[in-house]
């Protein structure tokens, strides 16, 4: 461990680590603030540009597949260029694309642009995570990473409140004029006041380096360094998606991706055809609203748990754990007695061990990979992610579409949520994580 490291986990707290921690939680708001009103401006466009609602899937989609090429493509360069350097560059991408779909006016450039946001998207959630984890002490870091995670459902939930109630006064371009205003905020605020990561700017060793170092140390209330710390030997100096492969880190690399992949396929099943679902085993339109609430209810306290328990049980334990109890509640949900209390409570349960296990593997990952590889091994395990939530919904449709009951299509997609819990029980268990992670399992 490098002296800038012990430097930081053997310090309190400061106020400026508390508002890097505050501004990379709020800039999570942001993407979820846009995915769901991208979400609640669908049928208002279908109406409005006479399209059909697969048309509009597509140019939806586009921004999936551009948060992956992002966050795979784009977020390294945080390890190249700096974590807020690239958070600067995303925010004017996200800003400027949130902006110019006010303006489109056909589902082809409205695809168009949905895809360079979704690049903006994935390197900005890349690069957030690793700037939260490298400002402050080891012992706080699943936590931090849990609280700037948790701002997605928080965005999520503000956007569908707020643009209810703005596309009815102002109309659906109203919604992303006022997404681009909050983008506009959030950069005044980083440029101003954000640091860069210390731990990064040591291992730039540029001419200047102790005295951007030391500058940034005495903003976060911390003790100035003498001389610059000589990097360790050992821990390689090759940046980019390659190293990720290198001996120490291959089955890492391979177990992370997976767990991922899988996890993000059962989650985008559950938050996309869950209401459809409920309505048509029976439930009412408003009660099947309820369950998509019930659903990130339980998935907030989910990762409340995981952020205050998960140093002292273990986040590998905890996560493989949470996935494989997911996975059970969904093969289960056949037995469960029929009311509707009881499927919103299963319902709130699912979603708890779900956010645990999925907001655990941003956990995970932040801590698998030393600073030089941080923002590419994050950026890649979101890319990977992110082709199963591309596939996800296209696999859904097509099983509810023949005709697939409820407790079936659940039961089908608690497999992979097994399989990511297997996963992570072997990036854990055969070794092929850093000692600084494996005694956390």
């Amino acid at each position: 461990m490098s002296s800038i490291e012990t430097l930081i986990d053997n310090s309190r707290v400061s106020r400026v680590q508390v508002f890097v921690v505050v501004v990379c939680f709020l800039l999570n708001v942001l993407d979820g603030f846009d995915v769901a009103a991208i979400a609640y401006v669908g049928p208002v466009i279908i109406d409005s540009w006479n399209v059909s609602p697969g048309s509009l899937g597509i140019a939806f989609s586009t921004g999936l597949v551009g948060t992956a090429l992002g966050a795979m493509f784009v977020a390294p360069w945080a390890d190249r260029a700096g974590r807020r350097t690239l958070i600067l560059v995303s925010l004017v991408v996200i800003g400027v694309s949130m902006a110019a779909t006010g303006f489109v006016r056909n589902v082809s450039d409205l695809a168009i642009i949905r895809g360079v946001n979704g690049i903006g998207v994935g390197s900005l959630l890349a690069a957030i995570t690793a700037l939260g984890t490298e400002v402050v002490p080891a012992r706080h870091r699943n936590l931090v990473v849990s609280i700037i995670s948790s701002g997605f459902l928080v965005g999520a939930a503000a956007g569908g409140v707020v643009a209810s109630q703005v596309i009815a006064a102002y109309g659906w371009q109203a919604v992303f004029f006022l997404g681009a205003f909050f983008a506009a905020l959030m950069f005044v605020l980083v440029w101003w006041q954000l640091p860069e990561s210390p731990a990064f700017l040591v291992l730039q060793r540029a001419s200047d380096g102790l005295q951007r170092v030391n500058r940034v140390l005495r903003k976060l209330k911390l003790q100035p360094l003498s001389e610059m710390p000589v990097p360790d030997r050992n821990t390689g100096s090759e940046v980019g998606v390659r190293a990720l492969f290198e001996p120490g880190f291959r089955l890492a690399t391979c177990c992370i991706w997976a767990a991922f992949c899988l996890t993000f396929l059962t989650l985008y099943f559950v938050q996309s055809w869950l209401p459809k679902i409920l309505v048509d085993i029976g439930f009412s339109v408003s009660y099947a609203a309820y369950g998509g609430v019930a659903l990130n209810l339980g998935g907030l306290l989910g990762i409340l748990i995981l952020g205050c328990f998960s140093a002292r049980v273990g986040v590998g334990r905890m996560v493989r754990s949470s996935l494989a109890a997911a996975a059970t509640i969904m093969i289960m949900m056949r037995l469960l007695p029929e009311g509707e209390i009881v499927m919103l409570l299963a319902i709130s349960v699912l979603g708890l061990f779900t956010m645990n296990g999925f907001i655990g593997l941003y956990v995970v990952v932040a801590q698998l990979y030393p600073t030089r590889l941080r923002a590419t091994g994050i950026g890649w395990a979101i890319g990977a992610g992110r082709f199963g939530s591309v596939v996800s919904p296209l696999l859904g449709g097509y099983i509810i579409g023949v005709g697939w009951r409820m407790e079936d299509s659940f039961a089908l997609f608690a497999v992979p949520l097994f399989a990511a819990a297997i996963a992570i029980f072997f990036l854990y268990g055969r070794g092929s994580v850093k000692p600084a992670v494996a005694t956390q399992n």
